[in-house]
């Protein structure tokens, strides 16, 4: 477990994040996260759980300067300390341009792919469809700084290690339109690994494959960290760090060091892993973890449970508790007033004025 003071040694440091998009039509802001803010220190794994439209996947783009234009952070600021590297420090002011993520983009541009990776959602059209297989993975090892003689080696490694070794030759060699989508999917991660990043951005890898190529990935991801399966590191550098976006609350335990739950485009709870089930939590955190005991084992979608109510429309987020329309613990205070997340010194809170 990371130590309580993980803070002050913090890979990625992230204080008051905002990030929005104007829409024309209706002359206003859509926001996807609201000052959001949290540290991941080096080798450790952090858990970002919520159900979609929580604005996961928004914000694990903005740390990497990957928002689109028009979209951008309009407030806060983010700190990198990464090996090998000059510390970089952003902040961010709402500009209403067009181009206000341009700076980030520039500034992390000379250690994305190198100290910085990403796994991305939608792996047939992340993979550029004019460079085969081979040739992406024989790229980014080397771009990472993995030695020459060591790439071939790599690249099996890694094909064989997400069942691809008994088509390994031929994987390599073809481009991205002649792969199966879980193909792609897992040759997106083997991508994403490498790089060999000192901090790792995965964003819902588990996600559109059967149980058993599930329980592989989630295998292969802590194999990674222990720096089994990739390329090698140098001893000075210390092992990856992630973080791990997903919706399913149950994959945490095994994997993750800590834990952060987001809805509406807000963080509700941080804890230690280890403490879940095992302390109060948020409700909305309760009913997630609900949701996996009950959605266990079951096959078909239609009767996977469902969270009552809807999330808010964040073109108007509420002032008060954004979870209060659906939770059955919600009171006047909740409606009217906003819980504030306080990290205490185990590194743990809840944005709750019920659980405090």
């Amino acid at each position: 477990m990371t130590p309580d003071n993980s803070v002050d040694k913090a890979l990625l440091r992230a204080n008051g994040l905002s990030a929005s998009v104007y829409n024309r039509n209706r002359g206003r802001e859509f926001h996807f996260f609201r000052n959001v803010s949290f540290h991941i220190a080096p080798d450790e794994v952090v858990g970002l759980v919520g159900e979609s439209g929580s604005g996961k996947t928004r914000l694990g783009l903005s740390l990497l300067g990957l928002l689109r234009e028009g979209p951008g952070l309009y407030a806060g600021s983010l700190s990198y300390r990464l090996s090998d590297a000059e510390p970089l420090d952003f902040s961010f002011q709402h500009n209403g341009g067009k181009k206000r993520g341009e700076p980030l983009r520039k500034g992390l541009a000379p250690v994305l792919g190198k100290r910085i990776g990403l796994v991305m959602q939608g792996a047939k059209s992340a993979l550029n469809p004019y460079q085969t297989i081979g040739t992406q993975l024989k790229d980014t090892l080397a771009l990472a700084g993995c030695p020459g003689t060591q790439i071939p080696v790599v690249m099996e490694q890694l094909l064989s290690a997400f069942s691809l070794a008994s088509r390994s030759a031929s994987i390599a060699h073809r481009y991205p339109f002649a792969l199966s989508g879980g193909q792609a999917h897992r040759v997106m991660i083997a991508l994403g690994f490498a790089m060999g990043p000192d901090l790792l951005v995965a964003d819902e890898p588990t996600t559109g494959v059967d149980s058993p190529i599930q329980a592989l990935i989630l295998q292969h991801f802590k194999a990674f960290r222990k720096g089994t399966l990739g390329p090698p590191r140098h001893a000075s550098r210390p092992r990856p760090s992630m973080l791990f976006i997903t919706h399913q609350i149950d994959l945490m335990k095994g994997l993750t060091d800590r834990v952060m739950v987001m809805y509406a485009g807000e963080l509700l709870e941080v804890f230690h892993t280890s403490q879940l089930g095992q302390r109060p939590h948020h409700p909305y955190t309760e009913r997630l973890m609900e949701i996996a005991n009950e959605a266990g084992g079951r096959a078909a979608v239609h009767s996977i449970p469902q969270i009552p109510g809807r999330m808010p429309v964040m073109y108007d987020p509420p002032e008060a508790c954004v979870f209060a329309d659906r939770c059955s613990l919600a009171n006047e205070r909740c409606r009217k007033e906003k819980p504030e997340l306080v990290v205490d010194p185990q590194g743990q809170g809840v944005a709750c004025h019920e659980r405090h």
